[in-house]
């Protein structure tokens, strides 16, 4: 049986995974990660019949749409009161990677030559025109790319090898941990225990903590929660080697983005370095135990991706409709492999056949007649054979008669020509259409708005904060795309869009309510309502100017001015997100937009737009006051501008490439690949000593055989006092590892996760007391804390030395208390005795 050299290497590469899963437990989990990330959003994609994007940019939808669809998965089964066995998890893993190494083979059938034509390059031929009108300035929406099928191949792969180094690095910066930093980790532990206990969403926190209802984003939980039942390693391993694959996974996905808005291979690997090897965030969301917000970041670009894709599918097909042309199934082709051939020759055939006939009106026109329709220089690059597509030797043959009597038997020959040119070309397309099933004839413009809705449903589950962003950026696309379409044209996108989002609604219906009863509502009903401020709202300058962050800025701004130049869709769409984001965290900004657009629309001369001018300068920050919204702060805000960073960077420099690459020849690529090398290696070398605040850092290797000594050795109902530190005004922390006893021993501890503020407020304030006793303590308040010991029933008290105010001398030979456990620093006390 002859195989493809791409089914070749896809049977070496599931070789060395499995070799590697059977030898390793940290490949082991790696590879079960990559598995659960990208294979059910590839296998569900690609049932859908639609017009593919180029492979980088799909895979960004994959990773969406898998952790939408796990998040979905067991959102229902919470809601139905079902759970996921773990047989019934390794049954869907092996019936996933059956189902995934059976469709990749399919896939990869076609051989693959870097010389050969692909659908891109049949229906974007890259011609020197095109590259010439690649460095000049363009209308918004022009899409095409200076690389034909060999350099994208190139590009993509280097894309590729920055992600991997991307992977590497981040696994090296979590070998001198030993627990994942800071709070936030410490509560994802316990949710991601419970999840993985119950086969559940992690809404009730029962037997560890009174809380019922929890209405705290769970999607990330549940995910790994499935990593660690199936990966054989424990909660703290897990929780680490997955966040830093998440975390360099999110280079991929800006890259995806960035190649998809851009619409040129090169602007992939410039971005995927930016995010993976030169900015600090988001890398340094490790030292803050990030991975909710991280993960919801890592699925906005695939949401933003299927968006868009179904704004360029409601474009096209409106196109098609306003020259009355009903669009061929064979245009709106699915990437299936065993049709590759078929619509490959169909494609060349109908080009071939198409041309026959332009000539022979062209030659039948000749001396009087111009051509029918002249191809527009300036039209985008992404359709260039519309003229064939449209036959104008068949439409306008009528108009070229005129004036020819003398030469009549030549025309009625180059008619006839025209005539079986077309009836060949038509009949290949009824052919090739007939092949195709109902549900692709009948919705082949749906396809990315379902996926859209999917993601948009997943992210809801995954992090609140980060679906408002994702809102923000698909209002910033819609708007953008908007400003070129005519208003009768909007009816069709604009009724998608609201089925996407009635679709994610009723997708996350139990999961809303929720949401409803237990926060939105008591939030409004409360004193001070949504309204935020203090040092929670306030702007971070330390947070914004962090690493190279001055460089980034900079080339982030000169990127947005050459967009703006060009009127890039890009810039416009990036620009404007990152403004609604601004104003999300600072409504006050309204109050000096609004004037502004108000002077503006003076200036008009309608008396319509004169008068809502005119309310709108009462907006103003003199007559309007507007809070701060507790939901978003402008840190959230600031530590997720790498996004919007990378884009605009990696369009400049792209767009400054394409301008002076005739100039620099064969140099060109030689330069830009010692300038990605070299930046690459300095960003890593730079951010290395910053990724890891060792302020945040609680846990040691002593602490960690400590707790497992207490699992073991303590019964299930001890009770522990640890040493806690001011938080929140709403929360206390632990000073140490001790308040990770209860998701890693399963024993209550005195300061527990921050979560339990999700409790009654009676046992809130209670929690909040005893930590506080503790904070204050001083030397000579010895006797309030022996209070507190006997009040609270505690059996053990956990000590690090020179951590907190407790310290081992306190209780160290005095009656009731004896040390059960002193190695590396770390000292178990028991209470026998107050």
């Amino acid at each position: 049986m002859h195989t493809s050299p791409c089914q070749r290497l896809l049977l070496v590469g599931s070789g060395i995974a499995l070799v590697g899963a059977l030898a390793d437990p940290s490949l082991r989990l790696i590879f079960l990660c990559l598995l659960l990330l990208f294979v059910p959003g590839y296998l569900v994609e690609r049932l859908l019949p639609a017009t593919r994007p180029p492979l980088l940019v799909r895979s960004a939808v994959w990773l969406a749409l898998s952790l939408s669809l796990n998040a979905l998965l067991y959102q229902w089964l919470w809601a139905t009161g079902l759970s996921l066995s773990t047989s019934a998890l390794w049954l869907g893993c092996g019936l996933m990677s059956a189902g995934a190494l059976v469709a990749a083979w399919r896939d990869l059938a076609v051989p693959w030559s870097p010389h050969r034509d692909t659908w891109d390059t049949l229906l974007t031929p890259i011609t020197p025109e095109h590259a010439a009108l690649s460095r000049t300035r363009k209308p918004i929406g022009t899409p095409c790319s200076a690389f034909g099928n060999r350099q994208s191949t190139i590009v993509n792969g280097i894309t590729i090898v920055i992600v991997l180094i991307t992977i590497g690095a981040r696994l090296h910066d979590i070998s001198s941990l030993t627990f994942p930093p800071w709070v936030d980790s410490v509560h994802h532990a316990l949710l991601i225990r419970i999840a993985a206990e119950t086969g559940s969403a992690p809404t009730s926190l029962q037997p560890y903590l009174p809380v019922e209802d929890l209405p705290y984003h769970w999607g990330y939980h549940v995910f790994i929660a499935n990593l660690l039942r199936i990966s054989g390693l424990d909660i703290l391993e897990t929780m680490l080697i997955s966040g830093q694959l998440l975390n360099a996974l999110q280079a991929l996905t800006v890259a995806a983005l960035a190649y998809h808005m851009w619409r040129r291979p090169l602007a992939a690997p410039l971005a995927a370095l930016i995010v993976g090897c030169i900015s600090l965030m988001p890398a340094y969301y490790l030292s803050w135990g990030r991975y909710t917000q991280l993960t919801g970041l890592l699925m906005l670009p695939g949401l933003a991706i299927a968006w868009s894709w179904g704004l360029e599918k409601a474009s096209k097909a409106r196109a098609f409709q306003s020259r009355g042309i009903i669009p061929e199934q064979g245009e709106i082709q699915s990437d299936a492999p065993q049709r590759h051939r078929e619509h490959r020759d169909f494609l060349l055939a109908r080009k071939s056949l198409g041309l026959a006939g332009d000539l022979a009106v062209a030659s039948t026109s000749s001396a009087t007649a111009p051509l029918a329709e002249p191809v527009d220089a300036t039209a985008p690059l992404a359709e260039p054979v519309e003229a064939t597509r449209r036959g104008p030797g068949l439409f306008r043959a009528n108009d070229f008669l005129e004036g020819q009597a003398d030469n009549r038997e030549q025309a009625h020959t180059n008619i006839l020509g025209v005539l079986c040119a077309s009836v060949v070309k038509h009949s290949l397309s009824l052919q090739y259409s007939t092949s195709r099933t109902t549900q692709e004839r009948a919705s082949p413009f749906a396809s990315p708005w379902l996926l859209g809705g999917l993601i948009l449903a997943g992210l809801s589950l995954v992090h609140f904060r980060i679906l408002l962003f994702a809102l923000a950026l698909l209002a910033a696309l819609t708007l953008v795309w908007m400003v070129g379409q005519a208003w009768r044209n909007l009816s069709r996108p604009l009724l998608y869009m609201l089925a996407t989002a009635g679709s994610a609604i009723m997708l996350t219906l139990p999961w809303l309510w929720l949401l409803l009863q237990r926060t939105l509502v008591p939030a409004v009903s409360s004193e001070g309502g949504l309204a935020g401020g203090g040092s929670y709202n306030a702007f971070n300058s330390g947070l914004l100017w962090v690493g190279a962050n001055y460089l980034l800025v900079a080339l982030a701004l000169l990127g947005a001015w050459l967009g703006l130049w060009r009127r890039s869709v890009a810039t416009g769409s990036i620009l404007l997100w990152v403004g609604f984001m601004l104003i999300m965290a600072n409504p006050w900004l309204l109050t000096y937009l609004m004037p502004a657009l108000g002077l503006l629309l003076l200036s008009t001369r309608r008396v319509s737009l004169i008068m809502i001018g005119g309310g709108m300068l009462l907006f103003n920050p003199q007559l309007v006051q507007l809070p701060y919204l507790w939901l978003i702060p402008n840190d959230v805000v600031v530590i997720s501008l790498f996004v919007p960073m990378a884009i605009l960077i990696s369009g400049g420099v792209v767009m400054l490439y394409e301008r002076h690459s005739a100039k620099l020849g064969r140099l060109g690529p030689i330069v830009l690949l010692i300038s990605i090398i070299g930046s690459g290696a300095w960003g890593l070398h730079a951010m290395q000593a910053s990724i890891i605040n060792r302020a945040t850092v609680f846990g040691s290797p002593a602490e960690r055989a400590a707790i497992t000594w207490a699992k073991q050795h303590t019964p299930t109902d001890a009770r522990f006092l640890v040493n806690a530190a001011p938080w929140l005004p709403t929360a206390r922390r632990g000073a140490d590892a001790g308040w990770w006893l209860m998701p890693l021993a399963e024993r209550w501890v005195s300061a527990p996760p921050v979560v339990f503020t999700y409790g009654d407020a009676a046992y809130v304030q209670h929690i909040n007391a005893i930590n506080d006793t503790m904070i204050t303590y001083t030397p000579g308040q010895e006797q309030a804390i022996f209070e507190l010991i006997a009040s609270e029933g505690i059996t053990h008290i956990y000590l690090v030395d020179g951590r907190g105010p407790l310290e081992r001398s306190m209780f160290e030979g005095r009656t009731g208390f004896r040390v059960v456990y002193d190695l590396g620093g770390v000292v178990v006390v028991g209470v026998e005795e107050v």
